[in-house]
């Protein structure tokens, strides 16, 4: 008897080590900002599933884009990968290597944005106009559930956009790092949901919009220089700490992220045969 409680002491010992140490959780750099995320944002965060080799001691490092972290996950360097519920889903979706081990939820909603330049106030304040009359006549809805209720359907589908001859012209910077939301097919070009959005808000705007390539961590002073008069990205401290980037209405919302982790590989059990 004294044997086995040394041996559950030990067990406990050992495990509670393994909980103190925290997993290595890989976060979006420009998702947030990180002193303030560390500080307090993830500290208000609900789990709604308790694992135990969760702690107050997780460690969350940030990578400049999202391919950086799927291949830190592959390769052993972090434990998982923290997105957005519609994103982690679909990560899951084309990639079996991967599941969703947890999922956790923030206290407000967070939403996908347009974000402009200051000086790019009034256009601004069209793509609002736009978004508020698409809400109402549920066009928003529609485009929402053709892109991210199946969105393997869409996977290789190409977002056309109308042209209008002599009208203004407007660059939009894509990064194409968050599927489904916005990605590139293998045909290099731009795809996904705010794509889509994006078709039809130049349609009824009457503008000519032209896409500009960027990497993620260059969406921001691409803003900033002026190569680009628009950038879709999802609000979370993105925007809040420059005072010369305003911000649309959220054309989606969310509040749940998943963290997702490599499959464990579950043991063979092979049976011997008697001779």
């Amino acid at each position: 008897m004294k044997k086995l409680f040394a041996a559950c002491v030990l067990i406990f010992a050992l495990a509670s080590c393994a909980c103190a140490e925290g997993l290595k959780i890989g976060i979006l750099a420009r998702a947030a900002d990180e002193s303030r995320f560390n500080a307090g944002v993830k500290n208000s965060w609900r789990w709604s599933v308790e694992k135990s080799d969760h702690s107050t001691q997780d460690k969350y490092i940030f990578f400049d884009d999202s391919a950086s972290i799927l291949m830190a996950l592959s390769e052993g360097d972090i434990d998982e990968s923290n997105a957005p519920d519609i994103i982690a889903e679909y990560i899951t979706l084309i990639n079996p290597d991967y599941e969703i081990s947890c999922a956790m939820r923030v206290p407000v909603n967070i939403g996908f944005v347009f974000g402009f330049h200051r000086a790019n106030a009034e256009l601004c304040r069209k793509f609002n106009q736009v978004l508020a009359e698409m809400t109402q006549d549920r066009t928003l809805k529609k485009i929402e559930d053709e892109y991210l209720a199946r969105p393997l359907e869409k996977r290789n589908n190409i977002v056309k956009f109308k042209t209008f001859p002599g009208a203004g012209m407007v660059k939009v910077a894509v990064t194409g790092d968050i599927p489904p939301i916005d990605y590139f097919t293998p045909y290099g070009k731009a795809a996904g949901f705010s794509t889509a959005l994006l078709s039809e808000i130049g349609r009824r705007l009457h503008l000519n919009i032209s896409l500009v390539n960027v990497h993620t961590a260059s969406r921001v002073p691409t803003l900033l220089s002026g190569r680009a008069d628009v950038v879709f990205w999802f609000i979370l401290g993105l925007f809040d700490s420059n005072e010369n980037i305003i911000f649309s209405m959220p054309y989606y919302r969310f509040n749940t992220f998943l963290h997702i982790s490599r499959k464990k590989q579950t043991p063979v059990s092979v049976k011997l045969s008697k001779r």
